[in-house]
């Protein structure tokens, strides 16, 4: 989508444009992890299931949208099923959160959505 990332998805005013060593990388994993479960912490209102927070943390570190998602409010009502099928589909079904500029349907990222919603879906149960 036109985004500079480096190592495991880092995005940011901080990348060069060089080759980074494992240490470097692993830095950025934890700070990137670290940065997006605060995040997801921050715009629940109910203690987060592990399974589920791990879900989380993984979409909103891929799309950056996760509080502000319809999984977030589905999640904070108390419907933890439909908070995990919600990372994946739409109210009518069609993927969601699997397109590039909102109009290219990329089957990796449903992959992920798909994923990430079975994780999800262990901490939902």
């Amino acid at each position: 989508a036109g985004v500079k990332t480096v190592c495991y998805g880092h995005t940011g005013k901080d990348i060069e444009n060089r080759i980074y060593s494992q240490a470097e990388c692993n830095d950025f994993l934890v700070k990137d992890i670290t940065r997006h479960m605060k995040r997801v912490e921050s715009c629940v209102n109910r203690e987060i299931p592990e399974r589920m927070l791990v879900a989380f943390t993984s979409f909103d570190f891929n799309t950056g949208g996760w509080c502000g998602s319809r999984s977030n409010r589905e999640f904070n009502a108390g419907n933890l099923k439909e908070a995990c099928r919600a990372m994946a589909y739409a109210p009518s079904g069609k993927p969601a959160w699997s397109y590039i500029n909102g109009s290219t349907f990329v089957p990796g990222l449903f992959s992920r959505r798909i994923r990430e919603s079975g994780v999800c879906y262990e901490g939902a149960s």
